[in-house]
């Protein structure tokens, strides 16, 4: 029998359309997307380009454009979180700092994001932080991390996907892949799965987050997995806050993911949130994270003559029918 605690929320509606516009219609759609009052999510590189100084800025263009940008955002309606960052620093089981270095090390970051915003309000407050730093350092976010780290292993040593896999085998290797999911009681549909085998089909943003190498001994999951998690562990939030606002509960209309690797946030645009939801048995409480996948941008190098029945075979082995076209 269902637990009062189960429930399933969705994520809000998205509208877009494509137009050619002069540079005039776009600062005027800027604007006006810039007034809808939005908490946006910081991971750890985007919080390191606020603590930075300015000679270090002049000397760096793209970090320098982002520190614009970010001081564009920085009105009264917005919000900054630090939660992304503090989620992956906390949750690290290789960071040998002490915990009382590590502790003065998230209150230095938050205290420059106090300092570098002086009209939006970083949303972590001193007592939420109190209550993070109990819990975290050194405890998994996800209770599957340890099956998500053997997973990517596998990518790497046994599957070794650092190097390209000739066409005629990739269909086999994803066969191959999605097994090792099984295996481990992972969705076929989980972000990790799908950045593997976006990879597998050279996407090369997917390249750059595994970072999958030649020598086992080499390769750091941990890396690779936090950048994946990254994208999942906004989405949960981004559910919850516009689910919130939408019933006059929040103040935040709109979530959105902060980062400067442009090819992480390339990948999270092929995989949409649709709901959230949460189980209750006894003493354990789950969440899921129910998402579109837009499986046709994600496999990138993926032509030739056989490109449909390949794409609907791969689709089907992914999510239990045929093709389609996301």
């Amino acid at each position: 029998m269902p637990s009062p605690d189960d429930r399933t929320i969705h994520a809000q509606s998205q509208i877009s359309f494509s137009a050619e516009l002069t540079p005039e219609q776009v600062a005027m759609f800027e604007e006006w997307d810039a007034l809808v009052p939005t908490i946006y999510f910081m991971d750890i590189c985007a919080v390191n380009i606020t603590k930075m100084s300015a000679a270090k800025l002049a000397n760096d263009r793209r970090k320098s454009y982002w520190a614009d940008q970010f001081r564009k955002l920085d009105r009264k309606q917005h919000a900054f979180s630090y939660l992304l960052a503090l989620l992956e620093k906390g949750s690290d089981p290789r960071d040998h700092m002490s915990k009382e270095a590590w502790v003065e090390q998230i209150y230095r970051d938050v205290a420059s994001l106090r300092q570098f915003f002086h009209h939006a309000r970083v949303y972590e407050t001193d007592q939420i932080l109190d209550d993070f730093i109990k819990i975290l350092p050194g405890n998994p976010i996800e209770l599957k991390r340890q099956a998500y780290l053997e997973f990517l292993r596998a990518a790497n040593d046994e599957f070794k996907l650092s190097d390209p896999v000739a066409p005629k085998k990739r269909l086999a290797t994803t066969s191959n892949i999605l097994r090792k999911a099984d295996d481990l009681s992972i969705p076929r549909q989980h972000a990790i799965v799908l950045v593997t085998i976006a990879k597998l089909y050279g996407n090369e943003d997917a390249r750059k987050i595994l970072k999958f190498t030649k020598n086992p001994v080499d390769f750091q999951p941990e890396n690779s997995l936090a950048d994946i998690m990254m994208i999942t562990r906004f989405y949960e939030r981004k559910i919850q806050i516009e689910d919130a606002a939408n019933r006059g509960e929040a103040p935040y209309r709109r979530a959105k993911l902060l980062t400067d690797d442009e090819g992480l946030l390339r990948v999270a645009r092929c995989i949409e949130p649709v709901s959230l939801q949460y189980r209750s048995t006894g003493d354990t409480h789950e969440i899921l994270l129910d998402v579109k996948v837009k499986l046709a941008k994600l496999l990138t190098g993926l032509g030739g003559d056989n490109e449909g029945t390949e794409y609907n075979r791969i689709y089907a082995m992914i999510f239990g029918d045929e093709g389609g076209t996301e």
